[in-house]
């Protein structure tokens, strides 16, 4: 809800009276979809979350995954994301391989991935693992959705990895 133009607040404030607050609404999946925002008049009316099923959400803080699920630990005192398997260093690859290809056909260049991405190719996927919440989409065919023959895009803050 857009709370400023709902009170007439802001850059609002000046054209209170000119337009219908009510249509103040908007839900980024069925607002984008239909073209059309919501009545804030609806919303109001709505039934709460916790009478149509959904429990209260705690308040407070940030939520992170329990250690050892999803986060390992990098040998320097920081947890981080898990490793998605076994990667090479894109530079480390041939001119004539796909990843390599895939890139610079669309004009990036590969060193410069490598400085501010540290970019890889998964040659083999970390194995499932419930003990640490690892786990793969199941697709059609048999296939999983895993990030084996896929280019890793590495985030690194201040030399520390975190996606």
């Amino acid at each position: 809800m857009n709370a400023e133009r709902y009170l007439g607040l802001g850059k609002y404030a000046m054209m209170v009276g000119q337009y219908n607050a009510d249509y103040s609404g908007f839900c980024m999946k069925h607002s984008s979809a239909t073209g059309r925002g919501l009545l804030v008049s609806d919303l109001k009316a709505m039934v709460p979350l916790k009478e149509r099923g959904y429990p209260d959400a705690p308040l407070g803080g940030i939520t992170r995954p329990a250690p050892g699920k999803c986060l390992i630990d990098d040998g320097k005192g920081n947890m981080i994301p898990d490793h998605p398997g076994e990667v090479i260093p894109l530079l480390d690859l041939p001119s004539n391989h796909p990843a390599v290809e895939y890139l610079t056909a669309r004009r990036f260049d590969i060193k410069s991935l490598t400085v501010q991405f540290r970019v890889a190719y998964c040659v083999k996927e970390a194995p499932e693992n419930g003990a640490v919440d690892r786990y793969y989409r199941e697709l059609p065919c048999g296939f999983r959705d895993t990030p084996q023959n896929r280019i890793i895009f590495y985030a690194d803050v201040n030399g520390v990895q975190r996606g």
